[in-house]
């Protein structure tokens, strides 16, 4: 019974070591990220598809309220959704990459 004991918190005490390394590297990820905001809080293709974005989630949330309030929003109407915000993301990803050649980032 001691055995499982001192297994159990061995790996307990791994977990956490793992746990903390990862919680540091996202910080320093996320931190890397908010600069990287910062810098090119002016840049028209990222200030461009904060807009589109926002305005999207709007449109899909008050659609989806709407149909909620009707009774008719079921798993094919989500899916559809799903599909749309899967087809404008890829949408997006293209136009960006090409818009960032005209207007790059700072890095």
């Amino acid at each position: 019974m001691e055995d499982k004991s001192r297994d159990f918190e061995a790996k307990a005490s791994r977990a956490k070591e793992r746990f903390g390394e990862g919680k540091k590297r996202g910080k320093s990820e996320a931190k890397k990220d908010a600069q990287f905001l910062r810098e090119n809080s002016n840049n028209p293709v990222i200030v461009g598809n904060a807009v589109v974005i926002t305005a999207l989630a709007g449109v899909l949330g008050w659609g989806a309220y709407k149909q909620h309030q009707a009774g008719q929003l079921d798993w094919k109407v989500a899916g559809i959704g799903a599909s749309a915000v899967g087809l404008f993301a890829m949408a997006d990803y293209f136009v960006s990459k090409w818009l960032f050649q005209k207007y790059p980032p700072r890095e």
